[in-house]
């Protein structure tokens, strides 16, 4: 989700999950759940976080589900200079260098993308998976931009079956028919329920 920083606090920007951890989610994300019966799942392995504020979801993605690539987006540059920083240092003091490439930080306002949009800010049909934690609630919470943002995750999928993977506070006959009547969007939308967990992220 996004988060906004004060530009007039000296406190230091520190990891946040909005609505729920990793370990929640840790088996929605797998590789082999995303793509049952594929043989070869070691293709599918570049991600788009959106809105990604100062989550680590990203950083698991990488360490623990072996992501090759993740791309974490926000309107936030506080936030994602903090996180890349954070992310230089965990991968130095691992000692992990050949992982440290695998996270791009991108600046990208998804609130004031439209329908219409053609400035896309990501390569169309890029992304295996994006991944959306709750960035949605706060589209719908904050304008019109929500459809914008929706197909924009759409169009930076693979047409050979890329997953948007939407994590949401609202009721999911609601974002189930979100997704299904979105104009721009053709999609098969199977909605699971997972049980909130919250912790400090390290």
């Amino acid at each position: 989700a996004t988060t906004t920083s004060s530009t007039d606090s000296n406190e230091p920007v520190r990891p946040f999950e909005w609505l729920t951890n990793f370990s929640s989610l840790s088996h929605l994300l797998a590789q082999t759940y995303l793509f049952p019966g594929e043989s070869e799942t070691k293709g599918r392995d570049r991600a788009l976080h959106v809105g990604c504020g100062t989550s680590t979801l990203g950083e698991c993605m990488v360490e623990k589900l072996g992501y090759e690539q993740v791309v974490n987006a926000d309107v936030d540059r506080e936030a994602l200079s903090a996180m890349k920083e954070r992310w230089n240092a965990r991968c130095a003091r691992n000692d992990k260098p050949e992982i440290l490439e695998a996270m791009k930080w991108q600046e990208f306002d998804f609130g004031k993308v439209t329908e219409t949009s053609s400035d896309a800010a990501f390569q169309s049909g890029y992304f295996d998976v994006v991944v959306d934690k709750s960035t949605l609630d706060c589209a719908l919470c904050s304008g019109d931009g929500a459809a914008g943002m929706i197909v924009e995750a759409y169009n930076a999928l693979r047409s050979d079956g890329g997953v948007y993977v939407c994590i949401s506070f609202n009721h999911v006959d609601f974002v189930g028919r979100l997704l299904n009547d979105c104009p721009g969007a053709d999609w098969d939308v199977e909605p699971v329920v997972v049980k909130r967990k919250v912790d400090v992220p390290e």
